[in-house]
């Protein structure tokens, strides 16, 4: 079993965070590299001319072997709203259709699964998937992507950019010399896509899942969702069965409703889960440990009790 990985973030030892389905904390390594562009950044003239091209290619593919899909058929996005308002730009639904009739298409918001749950687009065969880092994959807000198929990539971009076009440059003696967009899913990629200080910080976050593996940090996601059910059961609460939860979120719905201030009194303790519909989420990632689910029942069971 995937071992934890607590020692590559920056997280103190009386901090229980079981909040990754909100936003993740950033490895020491993504750390270092935002520090690192943004001071790159401050200095421009030492910006090689075929750096951004490097970095937004590099993170076009993590994204992609996150979900194997071709990096052609990947696009640079800021959201997944951005993702969706692009799908629904590319499409044209005539006016009195019905979904199953015509035809459903099938648009995966995968910003709670991307990384954890296993996915294969060659599979799957979806029109569209969207997903950000922010949260599962351990990177920056304000970065995204866009799976398209390619039956679809001949739509019109929500953006009109030089990039989205085939040959516009202005390197070139003629800057306008091919307006045709461009053949791929790159001719959605958002405007100022060369924001790099994100950029390379995206991609470290989805290099790493992929080194350890949707499997293998499922599994161990599991272990501790499961120790924590397991642990709970007997307490004036409701706890999903194991077969209708994924292995990375528990949520728990509390006979009554729940304890006004329990969220926060966790907090105080330096544990963190979210409040989300009146029940508790608990959302561990591979930083967690054993210690970690232990602490949080030790809590819980106490302030319900008391």
């Amino acid at each position: 079993m995937l071992a934890s990985q607590r020692e590559l973030f920056e997280m103190p030892r009386h901090i229980c965070y079981l909040n990754a389905a909100s936003y993740s904390p950033l490895p020491l390594r993504t750390q270092e590299a935002g520090r690192a562009a943004v001071a790159r950044k401050a200095t421009p003239w030492t910006i090689d001319a075929g750096f951004a091209h490097a970095q937004y290619e590099r993170t076009r593919a993590a994204a992609a072997r996150l979900i194997n899909a071709d990096v052609a058929d990947v696009a640079l996005t800021p959201s997944v709203s951005y993702g969706v308002a692009t799908a629904a730009k590319i499409l044209t639904i005539p006016r009195g259709s019905r979904v199953k009739r015509q035809g459903a298409l099938f648009l995966i918001d995968a910003t709670q699964s991307v990384g954890v749950l296993a996915m294969d687009v060659k599979r799957l065969d979806p029109d569209f998937v969207l997903f950000p880092t922010y949260k599962w994959l351990l990177g920056p807000y304000g970065r995204a992507f866009m799976y398209i198929a390619r039956r679809h990539q001949g739509g019109i971009p929500l953006e009109q950019t030089a990039y989205g076009r085939r040959d516009v440059r202005a390197e070139n003696a003629v800057y306008f010399a091919d307006l045709r967009y461009a053949s791929d899913a790159r001719r959605f990629d958002m405007g100022e896509r060369d924001y790099f200080i994100s950029m390379e910080m995206a991609a470290i976050g989805m290099e790493m899942m992929a080194e350890w593996g949707a499997h293998a940090i499922a599994e161990r996601l599991s272990m501790l969702t499961d120790r924590i059910a397991q642990e709970l059961r007997g307490l004036a609460l409701h706890v999903p069965d194991r077969s209708l939860r994924a292995p990375h979120l528990l949520c728990l719905a509390f006979k009554g409703g729940m304890p006004n201030g329990l969220i926060e009194g966790l907090g105080s303790e330096g544990i963190y889960v979210a409040p989300r519909l009146g029940r508790m989420r608990i959302s561990p990632h591979v930083y967690n440990d054993e210690i970690d689910a232990d602490r949080f029942v030790v809590a819980l069971t106490r302030r319900l009790k008391g």
